[in-house]
């Protein structure tokens, strides 16, 4: 075969090759997969999925819980925790997004946790529930979340102050001249209290601060099972240096609930009226351990005009173990009117992440 000749043929074959390969489905790379983006929204650092412009924040909790009690009974004295239950695990997992938009800052925000609070509507068994789930745009609120009532610290789940109340409703608040005000229309859905009014509880909330000292007040008007009732609740402390000093008192006319925390007829009796106070210290030492030391007395007087008391005295112990790992030990002595005695010795181990 001359050379001219094979030249041709080679390259007849090289078009023809060419030209059967570009039928053929082309195998193209596949997309890159967009990355996780840091954002800032509000304040709130988080990150942005593929795809969308919410800012979406995780955190939550794992605990361990040891708990004794001279309880013979299953009396709620904690919130959130019952007499003689030796121990349990508990978790806390809270889901915050946040948008710009045209009304501003647009945040929906989700609190799920376990456990047999009757905040979860009257749950019964270890569950899983929203101990939160509210949406907020500018002031409002709207949702469940915490009451503006609920200005004792907050330690429902120290020392058992009674004042952790949860609000299913819509509120408003704003900082004005630096001051706090708040307006609110809640079903309170108070720990040791699962009813319902027929009407949402009034509410109203001012807060302050001024150097070392700082308050909190509110006033509700509340519908308890027909009867309509006010409480009255203040707050006040003061740090000096590695020191913090409190104090709190409310008083109650048919709405018990918001000053009564140790359960018994005086939450569930229309006509009841309650009161409580106390005070207390909490010292820092050094940078990773905190000791509260707290003192109260509860007392209440029901439709039949019996009275109830309870004081109640302890201390909690908050150290750092490692970065968002602490423990919690805590023991209270309380007595009632009739001289019962009771010690309790809580212990938590707590993961933050």
């Amino acid at each position: 075969m001359k050379l001219n000749t094979l030249l041709l043929a080679s390259a007849a074959t090289l078009i023809a090759s060419s030209a059967f390969a570009a039928d053929l489905p082309s195998k193209k790379a596949a997309p890159a997969a967009g990355a996780v983006q840091v954002c800032k929204v509000g304040g709130m650092t988080g990150f942005t999925l593929p795809g969308s412009d919410t800012c979406l924040q995780i955190s939550g909790r794992v605990t361990y819980d040891y708990y004794n009690s001279d309880f013979d009974d299953t009396d709620t004295f904690y919130d959130g925790r019952t007499a003689g239950e030796d121990g349990g695990a508990g978790y806390r997992i809270n889901l915050d997004a946040r948008s710009n938009t045209d009304l501003g800052v647009v945040r929906s925000f989700i609190s799920l946790t376990n456990g047999t609070d009757e905040v979860a509507y009257g749950s019964d068994g270890t569950k899983t529930y929203a101990r939160k789930a509210f949406i907020q745009v500018g002031g409002f609120t709207a949702g469940l979340k915490d009451s503006i009532a609920d200005i004792a610290g907050t330690q429902g789940e120290i020392f058992a102050s009674g004042w952790s109340q949860s609000g299913l409703g819509v509120d408003y608040v704003v900082n004005v001249n630096g001051l706090t005000l708040g307006v609110a229309a809640d079903d309170n859905l108070d720990p040791n209290d699962d009813s319902y009014s027929e009407r949402p509880d009034l509410i109203l909330h001012l807060s302050g601060k001024a150097g070392d000292f700082g308050f909190k007040m509110a006033a509700v008007s509340a519908d308890h099972d027909g009867e309509s009732g006010y409480a009255l609740l203040g707050h006040l402390n003061a740090s000096m240096g590695n020191v913090t000093a409190f104090a709190f008192a409310g008083i109650s006319d048919s709405a018990p609930d918001y000053t009564w925390a140790d359960g018994g007829t005086c939450e569930t009796d229309e006509n009841a009226e309650g009161m409580s106070y106390g005070g207390g210290l909490t010292f820092k030492v050094g940078a990773a351990t905190s000791i509260t030391a707290q003192a109260r007395h509860a007392e209440c007087e029901d439709d039949d005009s019996s009275l109830q008391e309870n004081d109640s005295f302890g201390f909690v112990v908050q150290h750092q173990l490692a970065k968002n790992l602490s423990i919690e030990p805590e023991y209270v002595y309380s007595v009632d009117q009739n001289d019962n005695d009771n010690s309790e010795f809580f212990v938590r181990i707590k993961r933050d992440f």
